[in-house]
């Protein structure tokens, strides 16, 4: 287990408490340079709390992240379907939430995370939403090109010194998955 999934509300609270101590943390100093004892200092929490809730610095950033994935999909999930439209525009409105931690992350060399867990949220979405229609073993492939398509093209734009703004980029993802684009 790399960190706590449970319904504990003391546990969650702490997890909350903890990635949000490491997020200060990195807008202060280096990602490499923070110890799991300035975070919990920061938190007011024990190293074994932190422990016992995370397994490395990485989880607490997951931890958010994953937060922030899932506090969308329960917002969306209501629906009966769900459009490449719809799940562009919940991609872009988390990104406004979330900037400053993504671009912490990205400037701390931490795209993998960042992109693992885009994969887990596109998941997520194609568990809930992908047609009756298609066979299983596919929906994986699918998911596999709708989550690498949007980690790169996510971290070319926060990575770019003059990024298009989030209405442009969701029109140019939405311009891709149409198949627009490349006509």
């Amino acid at each position: 287990m790399s960190m706590y999934e449970g319904n504990n509300p003391a546990a969650i609270q702490s997890q909350k408490w903890l990635s949000s101590a490491l997020i200060d943390l990195m807008a202060e100093q280096p990602f490499s340079k923070i110890t799991v004892k300035m975070i919990c200092g920061r938190a007011d929490l024990s190293r074994q709390t932190f422990y016992n809730v995370f397994k490395t610095k990485n989880d607490a950033l997951r931890f958010r992240l994953r937060s922030n994935y899932e506090k969308l999909y329960s917002e969306i999930s209501a629906q009966t379907a769900l459009t490449v439209e719809d799940m562009i525009n919940s991609f872009s409105e988390e990104l406004l939430t979330d900037s400053e931690l993504i671009r912490l992350m990205i400037n701390s060399g931490l795209e993998s995370v960042i992109t693992d867990e885009i994969a887990r949220c596109v998941e997520l979405f194609a568990q809930r939403f992908h047609s009756d229609k298609q066979d299983e073993k596919l929906v994986g492939y699918g998911t596999a090109f709708v989550s690498g398509a949007l980690s790169r093209i996510l971290l070319h734009w926060f990575k770019s010194p003059d990024p298009i703004s989030v209405s442009e980029l969701r029109e140019l993802i939405l311009s891709m998955c149409s198949g627009e684009f490349f006509e």
